[in-house]
Parts: C-alpha cells; structure tokens; sequence
C-alpha cells in the first residue's frame, strides 16, 4: 500500500488499504487527521477535496489559466481550505485539462489507439451520466467546454440551473477522473476526501461510492475517505482492500480494520442521516437470532410508541459481543449522546459485556425468549391462565405418551413446573398449540410486551409475570429507562441509555 503507519500529532494511524474510510462526528478532527495524512505521504501524488465545495459548474477561463500558471499554489494551497466558494467552477475548468490529458495519453500509448472502445465517452462521460438522473453531460467545441442536457428533453440547460446534487455529483467525478489522468508516471496517488456526502442525497452518495472503487481499481488509487454517512459505509463495504477507521474524541490510535459480515448487518441499522436524532429515537438492539428480532419488531409496532428499537441479528450467542463492540465503535464515532442496547437468553450466562461505553448488554430474566410464552400476560392475551395450561400439559401427557418430547415434558412437570427457568425451547410448538395455534410464538409475545406501560413496573417481583421474566434491566434500562436503578455489575447510579 502505497501509505505506510504513521504517528504524529499524539496519535498513531495504521493498517490503510485501498479504500480507507474514517467515520467520526462534526468536529472530532477527521479533517486535521486527513491533512496530517497528506503531509507524511508528500513524496506520493496526492490530493485534498475539501468538504465545503460551492459554486456552479459553470465555465471560466480565468480559472482553468490559474491552474496552468500556479497549479502547485492553486491545487494544494488554495483548493484544500475546508471552504472553498467557487470550488465548482474550478471543476469545469478541470473538466477541459481532464479531456486534454486523455487524448494526450491515447495519443502516445500505441496500445490504446488499437483499442476502438477506449474513447473519452465510454471511458469518463458514460460514467459520469450514469450518476445522474435528470441531466446528461456533453463534449463541446464551443468555449465553455462541455454542454448540460435535460435527460429527457435534450433542452441545453444552465449550470446555475441544475440541482445541487447533480452539480456536486459532476464536480466530484471530474476531481477525481482529472487527478487520475493527471502525468504523474510511477506515482502513487492517493486522494483524501473529506465528507463526500455532503449536498448528496443517500441515493446519490451511494452511487458516488460505487465510481469511487472503479476509479481506485481501474488507476491505482488510494482512497481516505472522512465520513459520517452509513451509506457509503454500506456501498463501500462489499468492495475488494476496503477498510473502516473509528475517530472519536480520547482515541490515540486509529487502526484500519477489514469490514466484516458482522459490520455490514450493523450498519444498515443506523440512520441514513447518522446526524439527525433518529438513531437515538429508535435505537439498535442487539440480539441472537430471527425470531427474537421478530418478537422486538412486533413489540414496537404494538406499543403505540412508547418502545422504539431497532432489531439487529447476530446469528450467534458467539458473535454477539462482535457486534455490540462493532456498534458501540460507530455509535461513539456518529453521535453526541448515542445509546444502543443487546438482549441475550439467560441460558447463554450472564455474558454482560463491560468493555462497553454505549450499548447496553442486558440478559433475559428467564432461560431463552421461548418461556415469555408461558408468562401470565401473553397466556391471559391468549384466553387462558397458568392453572389452566398446567392441566393442558397434563392432559396432552396422558394422550401421548410415546412422543418424541414427552419425557422432555414430564421432566418439566416433575420439576415443579419451572416456566421461567426451564428449557422449553424444544417442545415450544406443542405448548403454542395449546395456547393459540393460530398466531407464530413470537408474534404474541411481541404484542404482550408491547402492551406493557410503566405501571407494570409495579410486577417486576410478581411471579409469573412478564414484567419478572423480562428481568428489571430490561424493564427499567430499556423499556421504562426513566428509572434509576442499581446497575448488577456496578454501584447504584443513573443506568446508562
């Protein structure tokens, strides 16, 4: 890789890959960190884009003379201040030195002129144009360079006129395909590009990342990408060398890391607006398998908006410490005041994970999600009570007593009837059929817990209840997380989240 570890400025930043992108909040330092990059890599061929990038993309001599005149001063200097008014309209003077520096590389690489299809269209516009929805862009011989056409009329259309979007999505892919074709044989290149989603709609900056690792792989350049935007986390995350950065306030060291399966499920939960409060109203939960983001997902639904979560599955009780530590990173690394939570069965132990500043890693008050079914809530949901159910089971016993779970059953009656802490899982079905055959397992216990309010506080040490079942961190820290309590693994405080 063309930029090696570093260390300045009290911080270590090591392990880049091809695609390297630093997610941090407004105002942690990506872009000092972006620029301290650049000044340790000064023998490769770099470029800054700035994150404030105004103006049209409107033709000017006078800019396209600066760049032949004072290219170094202009580029390096003037062009990488965090605001740049005209930074667009500098692109179109780009837009012609880009065209210039293509036709000059086609003209002495004998090998490209046999080649019909490598054509300025077909390599650059075509690229360009797919980016955009309602304009196409056009060589001009005409002063101005290039021409802008309504998509669907052909009507010419005024750079000043176009969305600002689609200015920026013009702008940005000319920087980058004029620094690729810019002479600089046997350099590394790299670019660092600070906040790219600017001005861009989630589906545009989607895009955009797309051609980023086309540019990257078709020119050999390297990418360090400042970023608070989840989509382009999301659209980079599949690609070949792309490694994710955490920047948050008290961190020394920022190790790029290969972005795993585990990432890619966690990401997708985050807003697309990671700067909105919409990940804090609705945050992620944690949990281990489909039915319970299930059962989470119908509770939200029921609870006419007192519990807003947002499922997320880890597949595994092994995997679930990965995720909470893969989430916990982003949520510091996006928001002020983030929270998250994770939810494991008590049959996995306590497995509370206390390396952890935002989620909340809280454990089931009964052996595994299954038993909530037997809770007195979700049976009185269903028409019927405990006293009730235990004759069922009793009664189902005596009619067959050579099926395969009926030892499993007996077991349970003559363990008292554990409904909280036994293992009920295998036999789950067969319980269900005398309940309500009619709905899926988790759909009732979603309702019931979503029709809990803050009064049922009041049931937490009530047997057979759902409250005593979900546990008091669970009702108290994340349901009704108003309360103060006593954390288990710590002194009483404020509970976080």
């Amino acid at each position: 890789m063309a930029i090696p570890d570093l260390a300045f400025d009290g911080l270590k930043v090591k392990d880049f890959g091809r695609i390297n992108i630093l997610v941090g909040k407004n105002g942690c330092g990506k872009s000092s960190l972006l620029r301290g990059i650049q000044r340790h890599t000064q023998d490769k061929h770099t470029k800054y884009i700035t994150p404030e990038r105004g103006g049209a993309v409107k033709y000017n001599a006078s800019y396209e003379q600066q760049l032949h005149e004072n290219r170094a001063h202009h580029l390096i200097s003037e062009r990488s201040r965090n605001q740049k008014i005209d930074f667009r309209g500098q692109s179109a003077a780009l837009f012609n030195e880009l065209a210039v520096n293509f036709m000059q590389a086609l003209h002495y690489d004998d090998a490209l002129r046999l080649d019909l299809t490598y054509k300025f269209e077909t390599r650059i516009l075509d690229k360009i144009n797919a980016l955009l929805d309602n304009i196409t862009i056009e060589l001009s011989d005409a002063a101005k360079r290039f021409l802008i056409r309504n998509k669907r009329t052909q009507a010419e259309i005024d750079p000043a006129n176009i969305s600002s979007g689609e200015s920026e999505l013009f702008s940005l892919a000319v920087e980058i395909f004029s620094f690729a074709y810019e002479k600089s044989i046997g350099a590394d290149k790299i670019v660092f590009f600070d906040e790219p989603d600017v001005h861009l709609h989630p589906d545009l900056q989607y895009r955009f990342a797309k051609l980023i690792n086309t540019i990257s792989l078709e020119h050999h350049i390297e990418f360090v990408i400042a970023t608070h935007s989840t989509v382009i986390i999301s659209a980079l995350s599949d690609e070949t060398n792309a490694k994710i950065g955490f920047m948050h306030e008290g961190k020394e060291e920022i190790k790029f890391r290969e972005i795993t399966n585990a990432l890619r499920d966690v990401v997708p939960v985050f807003s697309p607006h990671p700067l909105s409060n919409q990940f804090n109203s609705s945050p992620i939960l944690i949990v281990e398998g489909d039915d319970d983001a299930i059962a989470w997902t119908q509770a939200t639904k029921s609870s006419q908006g007192h519990i807003r979560v947002s499922p997320c599955v880890a597949g595994t009780i092994g995997k679930m410490s990965e995720y909470e530590q893969l989430a916990d990173e982003l949520a510091l690394s996006l928001y002020d005041i983030p929270k998250g939570y994770s939810i494991r069965d008590r049959d996995s132990g306590n497995g509370r994970n206390t390396n952890l500043t935002v989620i909340n890693s809280l454990v089931l008050n009964c052996y595994s999600l299954e038993n909530l079914l037997l809770s007195d809530d979700v049976l009185a949901a269903s028409g019927t009570n405990w006293p009730a159910m235990k004759q069922q089971i009793e009664d189902w016993l005596n009619c067959h007593q050579q099926h395969l779970y009926a030892n499993s059953i007996r077991q349970f009656c003559s363990d008292g009837y554990l409904r909280q802490t036994h293992k009920i899982k295998d036999y789950r079905n067969i319980l269900l059929g005398m309940i309500n055959p009619n709905r899926p397992f988790y759909m009732l216990i979603g309702q019931a817990i979503g029709g809990l309010r803050r009064t049922d506080l009041a049931r937490i040490d009530q047997d057979g209840s759902l409250p005593k079942f979900l546990g008091e961190p669970i009702m108290k820290q994340m349901l009704f997380p108003s309360v103060s309590i006593a954390p288990a693994d710590g002194p009483s405080g404020q509970a976080r989240g």
